[in-house]
């Protein structure tokens, strides 16, 4: 094992690393600052699939219109209001995010997928007063539906297209800028969603900027490095992880509209690419593409992942056949991000079974949910969390507040972690998907990590079901490693369950084995490839899936692929 903080201790509490500075600036400053120590250095390229359509800006030609979208934003709105940015990824994403620090608003990022009633609940419950949206997306008139949405929302002051922008902001007049500090709000970023509506986490400058800024470092991103991004732009991961990530690093953020695993290996060949953010099913996607094998990847440093479980053996493949690192990340909204991390050079089973040790500044323990006691090292508890990352809060919402922070400060995750006597954490689930079967808790991550290791399991899902008796038991879901079609898909695996049951009884005990098995082609997930694990309850439940068919054969239905 290695470690880039060796310590030994007694109880599951770390306290915060305090031998790096934090830095208290905000977004606008930080790209101030770095455009003029590296003015001609490239910071952005949109990635296009299309090469004659790609955009290059270097830092001081996108300072410019950066500065020009600031001054613009401030003749409509004043500072401390939320505008909201809808739209995938693209080139004017990143260019009104920042724009929008300088002129000391607040950004709400809003994912274009969303519907009528998913997309209201947003612009209602932040009280946004002007959205920038894209026209259309994959279909959807975006404008048109935000036109009827309009009378419902009294707050809503200003509607412009993204194809309005760069004529209104050369056609303002220059405006003076407030002066935006590190504390200051720098956005409302909206939770994924996997249990219950979104709720609005208030997120500060210095929060965004240190989290992003050591995550970039432990991915092994040099400082004038090149970052490729074909994560949803609308959600942490990028517009915090990745875009201000290699900002803090100086270097260049290639933004790609979306994932294609030949697309991100060109880009990496082309743009000598050093890092890339990357959920498992990515990697796989990229490893697995013929394309891969043909381009000169020598430039990729690490490849940073998470949001699911990390198997062991897809961390030796990435080493062994893309030549670089694996990074290992654990975070949530509420902590603005990131909270851990894995080295680089930590061996598979750590990458695999952890999610690494508190990144710089913060402090975390483990906890006894009952008494708030900290646990012993190994013992499973709430992960809590204490620090610059938390966030101010939910937005009006103060006894939701009330319940996730207390008034020292500490966070509650709602995740269920053990920490080991170095600090490296191992999420085992979440405090509310805890399977509690006939008062025996059993935690759905250990079900899933032995799934993984049987060879027809591609992905696996381990929820809650109601019993009549012992009132839950747990049940599991499980996508096969190889993939059917139509109705060949029931027949080729219709022993699987019977296999996987007798994998389980073999490692696990006894009231710990599902006791309902599901073969499916897909899982309900949120924007971040997270399983939606409320959904696939409901799905259960409601017999939108069953375990088996009227003869008693295992079944398996055929379900729509996630949404965006």
């Amino acid at each position: 094992m290695t470690t880039s903080t060796t310590r030994t201790l007694e109880t599951a509490w770390w306290h915060a690393d305090s031998s790096r500075d934090l830095w208290d600036v905000s977004v606008g400053e930080l790209l101030s600052r770095t455009a003029t120590r590296w003015p001609d250095r490239t910071a952005l390229v949109y990635g296009s699939p299309v090469p004659s359509e790609r955009q290059r800006w270097t830092y001081r030609e996108l300072m410019a219109d950066v500065v020009a979208r600031a001054h613009w934003l401030a003749g409509l709105f004043s500072p401390g209001e939320r505008v909201a940015v809808c739209g995938p990824n693209g080139p004017e994403w990143p260019l009104l995010q920042y724009a929008l620090s300088l002129a000391g608003l607040v950004m709400v990022p809003v994912n274009p997928a969303y519907r009528p009633r998913e997309l209201e609940h947003v612009l209602a419950d932040s009280a946004s007063v002007g959205v920038v949206h894209v026209d259309t997306d994959h279909g959807t008139d975006v404008g048109g539906v935000i036109a009827t949405l309009r009378p419902r929302l009294p707050a809503l002051r200003e509607v412009v297209p993204w194809s309005d922008v760069v004529d209104r902001s050369r056609s303002s007049a220059q405006r003076p800028l407030p002066k935006v500090v590190g504390s200051d709000l720098v956005q409302v970023q909206y939770t994924s969603g996997t249990t219950g509506f979104p709720k609005g986490a208030l997120l500060c400058h210095r929060a965004v900027i240190n989290s992003a800024r050591f995550v970039a470092e432990a991915g092994g991103l040099p400082e004038g490095g090149v970052w490729i991004n074909p994560m949803p732009i609308f959600h942490l991961g990028s517009n915090v992880t990745a875009a201000l990530g290699t900002l803090a690093r100086g270097g260049t953020h290639v933004l790609v509209p979306r994932f294609a695993a030949a697309l991100i290996s060109e880009l990496i060949e082309g743009e000598r690419g050093n890092v890339s953010l990357l959920v498992p099913t990515m990697i796989l996607d990229l490893l697995n593409d013929p394309a891969t094998t043909t381009r000169d990847l020598s430039s990729l440093c690490g490849i940073l992942t998470g949001a699911t479980t990390v198997p062991a053996p897809l961390v030796e493949r990435t080493r062994r056949e893309l030549g670089c690192d694996v990074t290992v990340l654990y975070g949530q909204t509420e902590v603005s991000g990131n909270l851990t991390r894995t080295h680089r050079h930590d061996d598979a089973r750590l990458q695999a079974e952890t999610v690494g040790q508190p990144l710089p500044g913060v402090e975390v323990r483990v906890v006894d949910t009952a008494t708030g006691a900290t646990q012993a090292v190994g013992v499973v508890g709430e992960l809590r969390v204490r620090g610059y990352q938390a966030m101010v809060g939910y937005l009006g919402a103060p006894e939701q507040t009330a319940e996730t922070l207390d008034a020292d400060g500490w966070l509650a995750t709602g995740d269920l972690a053990t920490m080991d006597e170095h600090g490296y954490i191992r999420i085992v689930g979440r405090t509310k998907d805890v399977v509690v079967r006939g008062g025996l808790n059993i935690y759905p991550r250990e079900i899933e990590d032995v799934l993984y290791e049987h060879r027809e399991v591609g992905q696996a899902s381990v929820v809650a079901d109601l019993d009549d008796r012992l009132g839950e038991v747990p049940v599991a879901a499980v996508i096969p490693r190889r993939r059917g079609a139509g109705a060949g898909l029931d027949t080729e695996f219709e022993d699987l369950a019977a296999r996987l049951d007798e994998h389980c009884r073999e490692r696990l005990a006894p009231y710990k084995v599902p006791v309902r098995w599901f073969v499916v082609t897909a899982f309900p997930l949120t924007p971040t490839q997270k399983v939606q694990k409320n959904v696939l309850r409901e799905w259960i439940a409601t017999g939108r899936i069953r375990a088996t068919a009227e003869d008693g054969r295992p079944r398996t239905p055929r379900l729509s692929e996630p949404s965006r």
